[in-house]
C-alpha cells in the first residue's frame, strides 16, 4: 500500500481550525487518531509547549522517534497554525518576530531524470546563488563509482562557476572509510557542505568523521527526531549545520528548541525542505 501524506486538522471550540502536515499516512494517521488526538481533546490549544511535551511523553513507551515524531509534527504544526489564526497574527511573529528581511535559499532537485546540467542551469536562470547535487554511487561501486562521484561534482562546479555555493548530498548511503576518501577527492571543488554521509543513528561514526575531516563543513539532521540528537551532536561538535525537517522532527515546537541549541553552540540551522511549506518559512 502506498503511504501518502498526512493532513491533520485541529479545531477549537469556536470552530477555528489549523492544519498541519507530514508524511507516511498509513501508520501515522493511526497514531494521531487512536492515541495522540483523543488525549488532546479539551486541552488549551494555545499551550503548544505543554501539548508537545504531552505527546512526547505519551509516545515514549513505543519510541518518540520515527513514525511517532511524524505524528507529533503534524499535530504540532496544526496547533501553531490554529494559534496564529486565533490571535490574528502570523506565526513568525509569535516565534519572536522577523529575524531577517530576506531568506537566502538554495536549490536542489531529487528527480535525477532531468540531468545534472539541465537542473543546474535552470537553478541559475532562476537566480539561485547556492545549489546542491546528489551523488549517485556508494561504497559498493568501488573506485569507478568514487571517480564518477568526483566527476559529477567537478562538472557541477564547472556549470555553476565560482560565484555560486555548491553543496553535496550523500543521503545516508556511505560508510566512514568511503566518506573520508570521497571528501578528500572533493576538496578542490570547495563544497559548502557534505550532507548525510552516514546513517542517522551512527553518531559514533560522525565522531570519527569529524576527527578525520576537521576542515570539511558537515551537515545532517533531516532524519533526527526530537531535539535530543541535536543536543548530543552540538555538545560533541559533530556537525556544523543542523537540518531538521519541521514536518518530521516534531513540528515547530521541536525545531524552535533545536534552533536554540544551535544558537547556544554557534551552529547553523538550515531546515530540510524548509521553504517548501509555510511552516518552515515562518520558522526561518
Amino acid at each position: 500500500v502506498r503511504w501518502k501524506r498526512v493532513a491533520c486538522i485541529v479545531t477549537a471550540e469556536d470552530g477555528t481550525w489549523g492544519m498541519g502536515l507530514t508524511i507516511y499516512a498509513g501508520p501515522v494517521t493511526s497514531i494521531i487518531n487512536e492515541h495522540l488526538g483523543p488525549a488532546l481533546i479539551g486541552q488549551n490549544c494555545m499551550a503548544t509547549e505543554k501539548l508537545y511535551d504531552m505527546m512526547n511523553l505519551m509516545a515514549a513507551p513505543y519510541g518518540r522517534t520515527g513514525l511517532a515524531s511524524y505524528a507529533i509534527s503534524a499535530v504540532d504544526t496544526a496547533l501553531w497554525d490554529l494559534k496564529g489564526k486565533i490571535l490574528g497574527r502570523p506565526v513568525y511573529e509569535l516565534l519572536g518576530g522577523p529575524q531577517k528581511e530576506q531568506i537566502f535559499c538554495y536549490a536542489s532537485n531529487t528527480d535525477l531524470t532531468y540531468g545534472l546540467q539541465a537542473s543546474l542551469e535552470w537553478f541559475l536562470e532562476l537566480g539561485f546563488k547556492a545549489v546542491k547535487v546528489f551523488l549517485t554511487h556508494g561504497p559498493a561501486d568501488g573506485l569507478d563509482g568514487l571517480r564518477e562521484n568526483e566527476e559529477r561534482v567537478a562538472r557541477a562546479r564547472e556549470i555553476v562557476g565560482d560565484g555560486v555555493e555548491l553543496a553535496v548530498d550523500c543521503w545516508m548511503s556511505m560508510n566512514l572509510e568511503y566518506t573520508v576518501r570521497l571528501v578528500e577527492r572533493l576538496r578542490p571543488y570547495r563544497c559548502k557542505w557534505v550532507e548525510d554521509p552516514l546513517l542517522p543513528e551512527d553518531q559514533d561514526g560522525y565522531v570519527k568523521l569529524r576527527q578525520r575531516l576537521p576542515w570539511q563543513t558537515l551537515a545532517t539532521g533531516e532524519h533526527w527526531y526530537t531535539p535530543h540528537p541535536f543536543a548530543t551532536a552540538a555538545a560533541q561538535g559533530l556537525v556544523d549545520i543542523f537540518q531538521p525537517d519541521v514536518l518530521w522532527a516534531g513540528g515547530i515546537t521541536a525545531c524552535l528548541r533545536i534552533c536554540h541549541i544551535a544558537e547556544a553552540f554557534g551552529l547553523t540551522v538550515i531546515t530540510h525542505g524548509g521553504m517548501n511549506f509555510p511552516y518552515g518559512q515562518h520558522l526561518a
